[in-house]
C-alpha cells in the first residue's frame, strides 16, 4: 500500500513538470518573432557602426570642420560713413546682418554714438571683410577664436548612416510582421529611429551654417579724435599732446557755452527768485531799525532790581549878594546872621556829589 501511494505521488509530480515545460515552450514561440526582429536590427546597427568608424578616421584626416569667430573693437570719426561702407561690403561678400544696435544720441544729449553689429559672412571672404573694417577705422582690439567640431560632425554622420540602415531593416520587418505584438514593437522602434535621424540632421545643418559663415562681431565707437600711431618720436608725442589739450580746452568751453544757453530759462527763474528774496530781507531790516529799542527781558532765575527813588538835585550854590544891612545888634540870635539862601554844609556836599 505504501509503495502504491509513493508511486502515485511521483506520477503526479511528473505530470506537473510536463505541464510547466509545455507552457514555457508556448510563450517562447509567441515571442520568437519580436526577438528575431530585434536581433536583426541590432546586427544591422552594429555593422553600420563598424562602417561608420572606418569612414570617421578617413574623414578626420582629410577634411576638418572649423567654426571661426572674429571680434573687432574700432573707433571712427566718421560714424555714418563707416556704417554705410560696412553695409555695402557685407552685400559684396554675400553675407548678412544677424543683429544691429545703434545708440548714444537723443534729444537730451549730443554725445558720441556707438554701434554693435553681428555679421555673418562666408568663410572664404571673412578676411577681406575684416581688412575693410580695419582699413577704414582705428582698431583698438581684435580677437579671432576658432572651434574644431570635426569629431562631433563625423560622429553624427556615422550615427545617421547607422540609423538609416536600421530604418531600412525595420521597414522590411514591418512588412513581414504576422501579429499585432510584433507590429507594434517594430513600429515603435521605427518611430524612435526616424526621430533620432531628424535630430542629428538638424544638428549637422547648424554645424554647416556655422562652418560656412564666419561670425564677425563689430563694436563701433564714435570719437572726436582717434588714438595716436605707435612708435612716435618725442617731438611728435609733444605735438600730439599739445593738440589734444587744445582740443580738450575748446571742447570744454564749447560744452560750457551750450550748457549756459540751454539752461538760460532756469537761470532767469532763479535770478528773479533771488531778487525777490533780497527785497524782502531788506524790507525786514528797515522795519527793525524803525522800532524803538526795548529793554531786554530779565531771565526767570534773576528778579528785576527794585525801583529806587532818586533824590531831587538841589539848585547850585550861589554866593549871597552884598547887603547893606546893618550889623546885628548884640542881642539878636546868631541864625539871623546867615544868608537866606544858605544851606547846611552836609546838604552842600550831597548836592555837589550829585552834580559831579
Amino acid at each position: 500500500m505504501k509503495k502504491f501511494l509513493a508511486l502515485a505521488v511521483l506520477l503526479t509530480f511528473c505530470f506537473l513538470l510536463t505541464s510547466c515545460s509545455s507552457g514555457a515552450a508556448g510563450s517562447n514561440g509567441a515571442t520568437e518573432g519580436s526577438a528575431s526582429s530585434a536581433a536583426v536590427a541590432e546586427d544591422s546597427a552594429e555593422g553600420a557602426q563598424g562602417v561608420g568608424n572606418d569612414a570617421q578616421s578617413v574623414t578626420v584626416e582629410n577634411n576638418r570642420k572649423i567654426i571661426e569667430y572674429t571680434t573687432l573693437h574700432v573707433q571712427t570719426k566718421t560714424f555714418d560713413t563707416l556704417l554705410d561702407g560696412i553695409s555695402q561690403q557685407i552685400a559684396q561678400c554675400g553675407g548678412y546682418v544677424e543683429s544691429s544696435e545703434i545708440a548714444g544720441n537723443d534729444y537730451r544729449s549730443s554725445g558720441n554714438r556707438y554701434a554693435t553689429l553681428v555679421v555673418r559672412v562666408p568663410s572664404e571672404t571673412s578676411s577681406e571683410f575684416s581688412s575693410y573694417v580695419s582699413d577704414n577705422s582705428t582698431v583698438t582690439h581684435r580677437e579671432i577664436r576658432t572651434e574644431d567640431v570635426t569629431l562631433n560632425y563625423v560622429d553624427m554622420e556615422s550615427r545617421i548612416e547607422a540609423l538609416k540602415i536600421e530604418k531600412k531593416s525595420l521597414e522590411k520587418l514591418l512588412g513581414e510582421a504576422k501579429n499585432l505584438t510584433d507590429l507594434f514593437s517594430i513600429q515603435e522602434r521605427l518611430t524612435e529611429v526616424i526621430y533620432e535621424i531628424e535630430s542629428y540632421e538638424s544638428q549637422l545643418r547648424t554645424y554647416d551654417n556655422l562652418i560656412d559663415y564666419t561670425t564677425v562681431t563689430i563694436y563701433i565707437s564714435e570719437v572726436e579724435r582717434t588714438i595716436a600711431a605707435e612708435n612716435q618720436s618725442i617731438w611728435q608725442e609733444i605735438g600730439t599732446n599739445i593738440s589734444n589739450n587744445a582740443q580738450d580746452i575748446g571742447a570744454f568751453f564749447t560744452a560750457l557755452f551750450i550748457w549756459l544757453a540751454s539752461a538760460l530759462p532756469y537761470l532767469i527763474i532763479l535770478a528773479v527768485a533771488a531778487v525777490i528774496v533780497i527785497v524782502i530781507v531788506k524790507a525786514c531790516q528797515k522795519r527793525r531799525k524803525k522800532r524803538p529799542a526795548s529793554r531786554p527781558p530779565y531771565p526767570y532765575d534773576f528778579p528785576p532790581p527794585p525801583d529806587i527813588p532818586l533824590t531831587p538835585s538841589a539848585p547850585p550854590f550861589s554866593s549871597p549878594p552884598a547887603s547893606s544891612a546893618a550889623a546885628p545888634t548884640p542881642g539878636e540870635p546868631a541864625a539871623s546872621m546867615m544868608p537866606e539862601n544858605s544851606e547846611p554844609p552836609e546838604c552842600r556836599e550831597q548836592n555837589h556829589a550829585s552834580q559831579s
